[in-house]
Formats: structure tokens, sequence, C-alpha cells
């Protein structure tokens, strides 16, 4: 279906606002039916897309105005390898080569994908708060008119096609719960006329113009980076009570009320080897030998600590 400035795919709009009712629907289901083992998490991302087809490449080509949109990515813990997710994108869409040949409109994509992740034990540790991932996922994009897409004029063809994003991450943990990342993707589409510029050399006048750039082989793609943070669902084990999750708790049996560090092992104020909940002389000196209390050896028992005695 052809758009023109007097022609808005209504059922289009409407069809998307279906899908995202249903995504939300999924998700709060999901946040829901979490286990203790702490397996969900939701992503918000602001996402930027990059046309390649056509009329030009926009990958990674920051002199193009900026597609902005926005995204949700929902994400299930399968092993310390891999993830399951899904991913949805709403926003601009579009590409500028000079003032005759350009398009923009809007584009909404919805991926299922599944992730690698290198902290896996055999890469990285699993506890490591820097998490690298790949991704490979299948789904479909629609494309639609929108008047407030940027440059004008805001010409796109509409429907849908099938996309294959392939991609990679980083993730970095802040807490138990929260993390940012940064994501991008790269889109292989099965269409090639969603610019309204097919590979062949075929005139379209929507564009006021009938000089149009050189055409390339192949369907158009697109690119997406995406930044965002993810919010990890539920209440997570911690089987000594001290504050840190066991999937990050690298000392798991500390005894109860004893002040831990982040990695959930005891505090050790003055680095003598003993922690604080046994530390019988929480000041001693450093460098200085003590015994399983703490305290400064005394060989000779005379009641003068050895680091002191003459």
């Amino acid at each position: 279906m052809y758009c023109n400035q007097n022609q808005q795919p209504i059922h289009l709009h409407m069809n998307k606002r279906n899908i995202i009712f249903a995504v939300a629907l999924i998700v709060s289901q999901l946040a829901y039916s979490q286990t203790s083992e702490n397996k969900y998490s939701l992503g918000l991302n602001f996402a930027k897309n990059e046309y390649n087809g056509d009329y030009g490449n926009g990958v990674f080509n920051f002199r193009q105005p900026t597609y902005g949109a926005f995204g949700l990515t929902l994400s299930r813990f399968l092993s310390p390898s891999f993830d399951i997710g899904l991913r949805m994108t709403t926003g601009n869409y579009g590409y500028r080569q000079n003032t005759e040949n350009q398009f923009a409109g809007a584009k909404f994509d919805l991926s299922l994908l599944g992730y690698y992740k290198l902290n896996n034990g055999y890469f990285l540790a699993e506890k490591s708060r820097f998490s690298p991932f790949v991704s490979l996922g299948l789904g479909f994009a629609s494309y639609s008119y929108n008047n407030d897409a940027y440059p004008w004029p805001t010409i796109i063809l509409g429907k849908s096609d099938f996309i294959v994003p392939i991609g990679a991450g980083l993730k970095y943990r802040l807490n138990g719960n929260l993390s940012v990342q940064y994501q991008y993707s790269y889109n292989f589409t099965s269409s090639d006329v969603h610019d309204q510029n097919i590979s062949g050399g075929v005139v379209n006048t929507y564009f006021g113009s009938e000089s149009h750039p050189g055409m390339k082989p192949g369907n158009d793609a697109f690119g997406q980076h995406m930044i965002g943070i993810v919010f990890t669902f539920g209440k997570q084990r911690d089987s000594d009570h001290d504050g840190i999750v066991d999937k990050f708790d690298i000392c798991p049996d500390t005894p109860l009320n004893a002040r831990v560090d982040e990695d959930g092992c005891p505090v050790d104020s003055d680095h003598d080897g003993v922690p604080d909940y046994l530390d019988q002389c929480g000041n001693t000196p450093p460098r200085v030998k003590v015994d399983e209390s703490g305290c400064p050896l005394d060989s000779d028992k005379d009641g003068i600590p050895d680091y002191m005695d003459k």
C-alpha cells in the first residue's frame, strides 16, 4: 500500500497499538510468575534506527539525521550461557541523501531472540559485572506514514516484512537488580520497497522527482543502536541473609549480622586477616602479625605485643 501526505494507513497504527498492548500484557504476566531464582528481566531502551538500502548506507553514519525510537526488551534466563528474549522498538525511520532523494516515516519491529552470554564460566566468571553477549533472532517489521518524522517529506511504503536480526552487546551490572546495557542489532529484511525505491530502477514519482540515486541489488536492511536500563524481577535468594544475593555472593555462609563487602564477604577493617565479627582488636596496625582473635602476637606472654617488644 502506497501512502502519500493525504493517505494515512490508520489500520497499521491500530495494529501497532494492539501489539504493544499484547507485549505489555506478556510482560506483566511474566513479572507476576517469576521464581525465586530471579530469571526474568525487563529492559527500557532508547534506540537509533539506521537505514541501509538503495539510497545509501546509514549504518554507523552519524552525519545522518537521528531517527529515534523507544524500545522494550523482555528476557528469560535459560542457563549460564543462554537467554531467550522478546524485543520491540517503535519510532522514526528514514534516510536523507539530498533534498530530492530522501524518505522518512515510522517503523515498528518485534523479534524473538536467543542470546549467548560470555560470562558463563568459560570466557568470564558467572559473577562478573560485565556480561558481553551476541544475539540472533527472527521477527517482523511494519512501516507507516508519520507526519512528525524528519526530514520532510515523510513518505514511506507501508505493510510489513520479515526480519532476521543479528547483534552484540555489553551489559554492566550495577547491583543485583539493576544493569545498564548497550547493544547493536543489524536486521536483514525480506523486502526492498519500503523506501519506495526498488532495485532495478523503478521510478516512483512520490518523491516529486524522477532522478534517483544508483540502485544496488538485494533487500533493504536497517541497524539499531540501543542504550538502556535493565531491571531484574523478583526476590532473589540470599541464603545467609547478608544483603548479597547468592548469584553474586562469594562468601555464601557468612554468619548472621556480620558486616559484609559488595562481594558478600565479612569486612576486615584493619586488614589483618581476621574479619571484624571475630576481631577483638579492631585497630591493629598494618603488617602486624595477629592471633586467631585478631590481636597482635605476644610470643613471650609478657603483656607487650611482639611488634612493640624490645
